[in-house]
């Protein structure tokens, strides 16, 4: 557990694989995710690449090949300024009610890992951003059920930002 460091929340925070995911609890019956909204760009994590049409699907394997973007494309354009635009929407849950909802955040570019497609799309079998995955995916499903046992109801919204 540490402080967060993102701007104008003060909160303790779960960080996970190396800072990639971060997780802030809060109180009331809703969960934010900002999935796209990482600038982290590990050498250790290879750029995500359009997968190969194999037998009538998409595989992403690192040695696939040809690739083929017209059917298997994935986009690695990170959505601007969801994380941020997620702390501020918590701090005006806290400004409104004086509690706040639950937010997930993808520290990582979605070059590297697109936190909200399956696991072989989102993380491209390299194991930091399988682990990241995980990370990511598992505190929703933390906060979802924190978020039931208390109220029995909730809200989960999935951020995303318009690049012009």
């Amino acid at each position: 557990m540490r402080t967060h460091k993102m701007k104008r929340i003060l909160a303790v925070t779960a960080v996970a694989a190396a800072e990639y995911v971060t997780y802030v609890p809060g109180s009331l019956p809703i969960i934010l995710s900002a999935p796209h909204g990482g600038s982290e760009r590990p050498a250790s994590i290879p750029n995500r690449q359009s997968g190969c049409w194999i037998g009538g699907s998409c595989q992403f394997r690192p040695d696939c090949s040809p690739r083929d973007a017209d059917r298997c494309g994935v986009s690695t354009i990170s959505d601007m300024n969801t994380n941020t635009m997620t702390a501020e929407l918590s701090d005006a849950f806290f400004a409104y009610y004086g509690a706040r909802p639950n937010c997930v955040y993808n520290n990582l570019h979605r070059s590297k890992l697109d936190a909200n497609r399956d696991l072989p799309e989102a993380a491209q079998t390299n194991a930091e951003a399988v682990h990241a995955w995980h990370q990511f995916q598992g505190y929703i499903v933390e906060a979802a059920t924190d978020v039931a046992n208390r109220h029995g109801y909730g809200l989960y919204v999935d951020v995303h930002g318009q690049v012009a």
